[in-house]
């Protein structure tokens, strides 16, 4: 019994010597997770970070990765703004099973155009409506589409002339069961 309690001690002591330690790679830390469904809605979740977090800019294009996004960063305070800001628009579930929903809580109104496009750039589905700047939601269903890559291109054209027309690209991700 005390010799295999003094090797297994032993083994304890020595395995950070033979597990990698750090890594250079992309990954995700999850210490634990889940799902639930309620009706349409599936909800996964994980208690974790990815440890990569990475933003690209251009002229007038910021483009990020990782679970954890700095944000939008406005190019000028004086220069109007004419794409969307963190929490003008909101899309849940996404990965999608089945429906997802398009949450606007911008308070410009105008008339809203929806694009939706596959992973090839052909449309699929393209809708209007007006938006009077007081929040809507605008459920896309994806069931009837082969499972894969899309994306929603979604444009604000004012009521009032004088604002910037708002425009953004967002990447939708439908799975099947």
């Amino acid at each position: 019994m005390n010799g295999s309690f003094t090797q297994l001690i032993l083994l304890l002591l020595l395995c950070p010597y033979f597990s990698p330690a750090q890594e250079i790679t992309p990954t995700i830390i999850n210490v634990t997770g889940g799902s639930a469904i309620k009706g349409y809605y599936r909800f996964d979740w994980s208690v974790g970070e990815m440890c990569l977090i990475d933003s690209y800019t251009k002229p007038n294009c910021i483009l990020e990765n990782g679970f954890l996004h700095p944000g939008t960063e406005r190019p000028s305070p004086v220069k109007p703004i004419d794409f969307f800001a963190t929490g003008d628009i909101m899309i849940f579930p996404n990965p999608v099973y089945t429906i997802t929903e398009l949450n606007l809580t911008l308070s410009q109104p105008g008339k809203v155009n929806l694009r939706l496009m596959d992973i090839m750039g052909k449309l699929v589905e393209v809708r209007q409506f007006d938006y009077n700047g007081t929040g809507r939601i605008e459920k896309i269903d994806l069931q009837r589409f082969p499972a894969g890559t899309y994306m929603l291109h979604v444009l604000l054209k004012p009521t009032d002339e004088s604002m910037p027309t708002r425009k953004g690209t967002y990447k939708l991700v439908h799975i099947t069961r």
